[in-house]
Order: C-alpha cells, then structure tokens, then sequence
C-alpha cells in the first residue's frame, strides 16, 4: 500500500514542479532575456559591419590592427573596475524577479550584457573564429556570474586582460589562439 501511495504522489510532485518551473511568467522572462541578448549580439555584429565596411586602411593588420585590438582589449580590462560594471555583474547574479515578467527580464538580460559586453567585445578583438580565445572568455563570464568568488574575480580578470591588450598591441602574432585576420586555418584551406 505505502508504494502504491508513493508512486501516486510522486508523479504529481513532479508535475507540479514542471508546472512552477515553466510558468507563462517564466517563459515571458527567458523571452525578454533573449531579446535583450540578440540586441546585443546584432549591435555587435553591426559595429563590427559599420567599422569593415568603412575601409579603414589603417585598421589593417599589418600597419594599426594590432595596435586597435590591443586597445579593445585594454579598454574591457578597465571597465572591469568601474562601478557600472559592478552594479551590472551584480544585478545580474541575484536577478530580482518582481514585478512585470517582461521588464523583469529585459532589465536582467540588460544587467547581464552590462557585465559581460566588454567581454564580448574581447571576443571581436582577439578574433570571432578563435575557439581557445572562445573558451578561455566564456570560462571568465561563468566565473564571474555563477562561482561563489565570481564578484571578487573582477580586478584579477582587469590586470590579465590589460596585459593581454598590451600583448596584443605589441607582439601580435606572439599570443596563443590569436586569430589575425586573413591568416585563420580555414582561410588557409580555402586558397
């Protein structure tokens, strides 16, 4: 009798826990979360679109790339320590979820690129195409956001990442996993 009762109670424990977890205010959340980070992705890709298709003869590679790489580089290493960043990177760790579904999370997925944006841009810098460049950001965002130090990791990803945007500027070709335009595998395998 006491299993005949246990798997009846079971199954509805369990539905019930679908049923809260995937709530329509939840789904309106995740949605407006979605929003805000495809906004983010298609003003990247747009930035990046407007700054190639200006043809910027001094943006090549070989003559003030680097030297502009670098300095993206540089410049999300700083953002790293300012309070905007902060605010942002906490906001979107202890997500408030009052009010609105939608503006609840359009405002998170709003915090979470104000914490994770500069970091992005890191990615456009040291290359799109770089899978190492890829992991080793994306491990620094899930620190930052998910690790129990996470909100303490801030100045130690700063000093990397300005140490790194000198590299970048000053040797080039020297850095690991660095995806110089015109010189990636696959275009190598393309010629």
């Amino acid at each position: 009798m006491e299993t005949f009762a246990a798997s009846c109670t079971y199954p509805t424990e369990f539905s019930t826990a679908i049923r809260r977890f995937f709530t329509p205010s939840i789904a309106v959340r995740k949605a407006s979360r979605l929003i805000s980070s495809s906004l983010q992705t298609a003003n990247s890709y747009g930035v990046f679109w407007l700054v190639t298709s200006l043809d910027l003869g001094w943006l090549a590679w070989d003559r003030g790339g680097p030297y502009a790489a670098g300095a993206v580089v540089v410049a999300a290493g700083l953002y790293e320590l300012t309070p905007l960043k902060q605010l942002s990177l906490g906001r979107c760790r202890h997500a408030p979820h009052s009010g609105d579904a939608f503006r609840s999370g359009l405002a998170h997925g709003l915090d979470c690129v104000g914490c994770s944006g500069a970091l992005m841009a890191v990615l456009f810098a040291l290359g799109a195409m770089s899978l190492v460049w890829m992991a080793v950001v994306g491990i620094a965002i899930f620190a930052e956001k998910v690790l129990p130090p996470g909100e303490r990791l801030a100045p130690t990803f700063a000093v990397a990442l300005v140490a790194l945007g000198l590299w970048v500027a000053v040797s080039p070709a020297s850095v690991p996993g660095l995806t110089e335009p015109g010189r990636s595998p696959a275009m190598e395998m393309t010629r």
